[in-house]
């Protein structure tokens, strides 16, 4: 029994090392300014773009959040956040396509570039 707890810490230990390896390579080597840490250069395609805001989004969201309800006033309803977070990514999904076009970092940037500065 006691091997299977050192066989675990040695996968830990291992993921945490390959993963520590893999940020000071990125940090060292791709990374040379905000934009290409912030959002990746603009290298980062539809789809990648669409899987990260989904696993952030229905990752986080159902693991704490979702699963708190489920188990208290909202029961089975619960499961509904996650499918409609799911169905969220499509249209975000063409959200995105114009937000490269302008090349802004947040939505309200796009909404200022497309319809002028807010009047003050």
């Amino acid at each position: 029994m006691r091997t299977i707890y050192v066989w675990a810490l040695v996968v830990v230990l291992s993921y945490l090392l390959l993963m520590l390896g893999v940020g000071f390579y990125a940090a060292r080597y791709k990374v040379k300014t905000a934009e290409d840490l912030v959002i990746a250069g603009r290298r980062v395609g539809l789809l990648l773009v669409a899987a990260s805001l989904s696993a952030n989004n229905i990752g986080g969201g159902s693991t704490v959040g979702v699963a708190a309800r489920a188990y208290g006033a909202w029961g089975l309803s619960a499961g509904w956040y996650i499918m409609t977070a799911g169905v969220a990514m499509i249209p975000v999904g063409y959200v995105f396509y114009y937000m490269r076009k302008t090349r802004a970092w947040t939505l309200p940037q796009v909404i200022s570039k497309r319809f002028g500065a807010p009047l003050t």
